[in-house]
């Protein structure tokens, strides 16, 4: 039996579920995105604009409203759930790697390369912006809290497994504390004294 890699089977998955995307696709071939004008939110300083109004302060979805497909319709919960899976999927895949920055903001050139390969092969609709801000701007605001709940200050792993659903193709972290770390450690041949007697547990 061959094994797959979380951020894999996760692939594996959404690719199973057609309604999660878009049915339309996308290639973006025009960098000042003019080909496509129901967009409303190409650039992020047109976000950031937009962020100051008061359309956006009585907005539900401000946070994530510039994740939409080319007729400017934002993702639903169930398709942001979705992407926020692949994101996370998608970090494990970096840190798995070595690639290990304290914020999303100084990720190597080569590394963004790759999770932006990955993420908008999944999400197509990621290419609708420019310089791939969209993507990044998610991960900026959420990588660097997920990280330092998942790594050490040396860029390891502190987790106990990645649990693996194969029935779903999904992917969970699951974190470990101190009181686990502590468990483990006097689990694995400690020896205790007994009446004088070493008793290897």
């Amino acid at each position: 039996m061959s094994f797959r890699t979380p951020y894999n089977q996760l692939t594996a998955s959404l690719q199973s579920r057609q309604s999660l995307y878009p049915k339309s696709s996308v290639t973006v071939d025009d960098p000042t995105g003019a080909a496509y004008q129901n967009l409303c939110f190409w650039t992020q300083s047109k976000y950031s604009e937009w962020t100051h109004s008061p359309e956006a302060h009585s907005h539900g979805n401000w946070k994530t409203v510039f994740v939409e497909d080319i007729n400017s319709i934002t993702m639903s919960k169930d398709k942001l759930k979705a992407i926020w899976k692949a994101i996370h999927m998608g970090w494990i895949e970096l840190i798995n790697k070595g690639i290990v920055p304290e914020s999303w903001g100084r990720l190597c050139a080569s590394g963004r390369a790759l999770f932006h390969l990955m993420i908008e092969k999944l999400f197509p609709i990621f290419k609708l912006a420019q310089n791939g801000w969209k993507l990044d701007l998610l991960c900026g605001n959420d990588y660097p809290g997920w990280v330092r709940n998942n790594t050490n200050d040396k860029g390891s792993w502190i987790i106990n497994k990645i649990k693996c659903e194969e029935d779903s193709g999904e992917a969970q972290a699951v974190s470990c504390g101190r009181k686990w770390k502590a468990k483990w450690s006097t689990s694995q041949g400690v020896k205790k004294n007994i009446k004088g007697k070493h008793v290897l547990k």
